[in-house]
């Protein structure tokens, strides 16, 4: 008797899709190198946070990811560290991994194409406001790159205070009514329980 399997090899497929067959999209911040192979095909989207953006192996396996990623500015606020890790993961790459069913690998990759700078502030103080988000586009097409951010409203944008995230969103909000095409979403941070 066969067993049907998903593009994994699980023998439950209809329990690794139940995200998208109900309609939901999902978005995770990927930590580690081995378990985006693992769950990559129930993302809509992911993150590199502030710390892997300046990964190679986190830059490497990003070129492999089949969702559009964002990358956060580092914690410095540099914006030159995260628009090179974005042309890096948009080449291709050779690099050691273990297979799904836990041999050791090399995985070649084509490149990432469907990447974007996360706005999150840095060391410098918050880079959510219009003068910001105009230094990060010139960088980014200084990089051949498009000219369009995603904004974080928490971590240093919001001064570390998440009850600031709405007033950050709203300030962006009035960039966006006043014409700004540079800016693609924000992201807001929320938890089950306060704190």
């Amino acid at each position: 008797m066969a067993v049907a399997t998903c593009a994994r090899g699980c023998s439950r497929p209809e329990a690794c899709s139940w995200p998208a067959q109900l309609g939901i999209s999902s978005a995770s911040e990927i930590l580690d190198l081995v378990t985006p192979q693992y769950d990559a095909e129930l993302l809509s989207w992911c993150a590199l946070g502030a710390r892997t953006t300046e990964s190679p192996l986190h830059r490497q396996m990003a070129s492999a990811l089949s969702a559009p990623l964002g990358f956060k500015n580092p914690t410095s606020g540099k914006l030159q560290t995260a628009v090179g890790a974005i042309v890096v993961a948009a080449q291709s790459h050779r690099f050691p991994s273990i297979s799904l069913d836990g041999r050791a690998i090399v995985i070649t990759t084509t490149g990432h194409a469907d990447c974007h700078l996360i706005l999150r502030g840095g060391d410098a103080g918050p880079n959510f406001e219009a003068a910001s988000v105009q230094t990060a586009v010139a960088a980014l097409q200084a990089a051949g790159l498009p000219g369009r951010v995603m904004i974080d409203c928490s971590h240093v944008n919001s001064g570390g205070d998440y009850r600031r995230q709405p007033q950050v969103a709203a300030e962006i909000g009035a960039q966006i009514a006043a014409g700004s095409r540079a800016i693609l979403g924000v992201m807001l941070e929320s938890h089950l329980v306060e704190g």
